[in-house]
């Protein structure tokens, strides 16, 4: 009507909430996509309004977009993904019913739950929010601020609730119990990844989705062995060992830097359990190390907003180095 909307219901997996979360800004502060997206893709405009509420309804346990200030958006002609990224995107409320879930197949539950354990991992594990430098005016401080005590601890209990879970509700889908400690594990590792910060995982997601089309939660599982619990275990070796512990394993017997070492042998090993998870970006995608270069290349020009939350300084060739390594999680 001429008053607009009374309000907004996104319901489904991440596209669709973000679907939503997009279409709101735009209604409510005029103008187009690309005017909210920062530059050089968009014209980095900020929105100022919120407009009329937004309440979303996740179906799948794994973006966390029914809690993030970002909605992320395709941009077919550069071939690209990219987010518009503000406290006026945040959803006003979510509704979590682990019985809009339980049909999901369970490729799908898996694909997506990897993506709710990446942010989980990744918010855990990137810099401190002291760590990062202040910005000289308080309203450029990016929505990744870098994690605190808070952050952590849903971190923990994100990966606690997604671990241990999600072989059930794979294996039986009716499952409300796991169902609905999925879809809070999810929630819990968007607030810890998505305020502290994804990071290396997550940008070299987004351009081999964008290259080869791949459902999201399943190339976050094919890169995180390589690059999240491989390549960023050197920053900070006794927090990684936390993460194999939380995963599951028994590392009291090694050295710190042996036990964080196993995070990463944890994590390949849940996906093997799963069954339904390709073993690497060959598998995934027909990705070969003759491809690297170019995604590497893509990553670093494209995702710096992702990057400067990884715990490990990365240049191209070190990002070619994990893009390689990532070929082949397992035989």
């Amino acid at each position: 009507g001429e008053n607009g909307y009374d309000f907004y219901l996104g319901l489904g997996g991440g596209s669709s909430m973000d679907t939503a979360k997009a279409t709101r800004a735009v209604v409510a502060n005029g103008g187009e996509l690309l005017d909210y997206v920062a530059a050089p893709t968009g014209a980095g405009e900020a929105l100022t309004e919120s407009g009329a509420p937004l309440v979303l309804l996740p179906t799948t346990a794994g973006t966390g977009s029914e809690i993030s200030p970002v909605a992320i958006l395709s941009v077919p002609e550069k071939n690209i993904k990219e987010g518009i990224s503000s406290p006026h995107v945040r959803a006003d409320a979510a509704v979590l019913d682990p019985k809009l879930t339980t049909t999901l197949p369970p490729d799908l539950t898996a694909k997506t739950a990897m993506d709710a354990l990446g942010h989980a991992i990744e918010g855990y594990t990137t810099h401190r929010y002291d760590d990062l430098l202040r910005p000289e005016n308080p309203a450029d401080r990016p929505v990744y601020a870098g994690r605190t005590g808070f952050t952590e601890m849903f971190s923990e209990k994100a990966i606690e609730l997604l671990s241990s879970n999600v072989r059930r509700v794979v294996n039986n889908g009716d499952d409300i119990e796991a169902r609905g400690a999925m879809l809070k594990g999810a929630l819990f590792g968007a607030i810890a990844g998505l305020t502290a910060g994804a990071s290396l995982a997550h940008a070299m997601a987004y351009p081999v989705g964008n290259n080869y089309h791949t459902y999201h939660g399943e190339t976050i599982a094919a890169l995180t062995p390589a690059s999240t619990l491989g390549y960023n275990v050197a920053s900070d070796p006794p927090r990684f060992a936390n993460v194999a512990e939380m995963l599951g394993a028994n590392t009291s017997s090694m050295s710190t830097r042996e036990a964080a070492g196993k995070a990463r042998e944890e994590f390949v090993s849940l996906q093997r359990d799963l069954n339904v998870l390709p073993s690497g970006l060959t598998e995934l995608a027909g990705i070969t190390a003759d491809d690297v270069g170019e995604l590497a290349e893509s990553t670093v020009e494209s995702q710096q907003r992702l990057l400067r939350c990884n715990p490990r300084p990365v240049t191209k060739e070190d990002v070619e180095d994990v893009f390689r390594d990532a070929l082949h999680n397992w035989e």
